[in-house]
């Protein structure tokens, strides 16, 4: 079946939320997978960002359904419907549209719609909201002037600045030159990418309103700078240096948002591999640059009948593939060429080799481009605020061989590594995985 969009999903999700149960968004997922029987072919087509289409439209969904009030956002992550959302299902509608939902909508916000439909035809209908040619800057003053936020992550101010300035974000859509299958999603995608350039380099008139880039629940964000501690502010006077201004995630950081997105995503089981629990057998710098940071199993026997897997296994052909993966905390020009080839150098051992960074500076995409293509690493681009949203930028290119003997000196240096080979070894020989066993 193809790929409902986004407003035929609305229906099914609000029926399933009508028992009044508190639950998850990914419990919602699955149920919505349960009820409309998608096949695995649909819950693994990418957009051309390389992101899951259809968790993107799942994901819209919700949001617009939260936004028309039919659904309520109980704590992170989690909702459930309201007394206006049981209203909509006892009035039987077959879908639920634009007009329902507006209909819906808190008479004091501007409901967020984005449209393909000019400018005045946005403006006349509805009178939803009018074109207010405010720029970045001018849009995160506003969220603070108009919310009673001390502090607000970048997705929080991107979520704000959609549901607010519904035209400006269709009018942005519609002048862009740049080519998107999902028009939804490249809203957040782009804007959220701008705020990240304003948080590395703010401009005055944020300096101005006293907004200053910080970390909000270790994710990038921002924050009045009245609500910095006073004695703090004194002591760092007269440095020189911007205090003010937090790192972004550390690669240890990172490691727990890219093992959560291996498993939604890739179905990929991961483990963590300390290079300092090495025995480092030949010397300084004997093992430089050979452990990745974390390594992976894919599972291709999940969905296999019982019988094949046992033909399988007499065949002795493969029903895995084994992932090596380098997280780093940005790629720059400067680093580029080193973190790469150090993504080349530890993962010959395996199938697939990826380099990952929640950023890659402009200018580097098309010499990492030319590099995978001759060295075969793929590149993700990790997205710590929903590791669901992350992207595939590069697809790695597969290894048919594996380099055992590599794979056999990780295994006598390091005992992470050797647990690892244990599980597989275990996987091969009961064609199960137990998923306590993984990270």
């Amino acid at each position: 079946m193809s790929i409902p969009l986004a407003k035929q999903l609305r229906l099914p999700i609000l029926k399933i939320m009508q028992d009044g149960k508190e639950r998850h968004k990914q419990e919602i997922y699955d149920l919505l997978d349960r009820e409309l029987q998608f096949s695995e072919e649909d819950k693994t087509e990418l957009l051309a960002s390389g992101g899951n289409r259809l968790d993107s439209r799942k994901h819209w969904a919700i949001a617009y359904l939260k936004a028309a009030n039919l659904l309520e956002n109980m704590k992170r992550g989690y909702y459930k419907i309201t007394s206006q959302g049981q209203q909509v299902l006892k009035e039987n509608p077959s879908v639920i549209d634009r007009e329902l939902l507006l209909r819906y909508a808190p008479a004091d916000s501007n409901f967020y719609y984005p449209s393909k439909k000019s400018k005045e035809e946005i403006d006349n209908e509805q009178n939803i909201d009018r074109y207010t040619a405010m720029t970045l800057p001018e849009r995160l003053a506003a969220f603070f002037e108009q919310t009673s936020a001390e502090q607000a992550t970048n997705k929080e101010v991107v979520e704000w600045i959609v549901k607010n300035y519904p035209v400006d974000c269709a009018k942005k859509a519609q002048e862009s030159t740049q080519r998107f299958e999902d028009q939804e999603e490249w809203l957040i995608r782009q804007i959220g990418a701008e705020l990240g350039s304003l948080w590395r380099h703010p401009p005055n008139i944020l300096k101005e309103k006293g907004i200053i880039p910080a970390t909000v629940d270790r994710k990038w964000g921002w924050r009045k700078e009245q609500t910095i501690n006073a004695s703090t502010r004194n002591n760092d006077a007269g440095t020189g240096e911007d205090t003010n201004r937090p790192e972004p995630f550390t690669e240890k950081q990172m490691y727990p948002k890219l093992i959560e997105y291996l498993k939604l995503k890739l179905r990929v089981h991961s483990k963590r591999i300390d290079e300092t629990r090495s025995a480092n057998l030949k010397g300084p710098k004997g093992n430089q640059w050979l452990y990745p940071d974390i390594v992976g199993l894919e599972n291709l026997s999940k969905d296999w009948d019982r019988n094949i897997k046992d033909c399988v296994t007499q065949y002795s052909d493969k029903k895995s593939k084994l992932w090596s993966f380098e997280v780093k905390k940005a790629i720059t020009s400067s680093n580029l060429r080193e973190t790469f080839f150090q993504a080349v150098s530890n993962s010959s051992w395996a199938n697939f080799g990826y380099l990952v960074a929640t950023e890659i500076a402009e200018g580097s995409s098309d010499e990492l481009r030319i590099l995978s293509s001759l060295h075969g690493i793929g590149f993700i681009k990790l997205n710590t605020d929903e590791p669901s949203l992350s992207q595939i930028l590069i697809p790695a290119k597969e290894k048919t061989e594996i380099d055992w003997n590599i794979a056999n000196r990780l295994a006598k240096e390091n005992s992470d590594f050797r647990e690892y080979i244990d599980l597989i070894i275990d996987f091969c020989k009961t064609g199960r995985i137990i998923p306590s066993q993984w990270d």
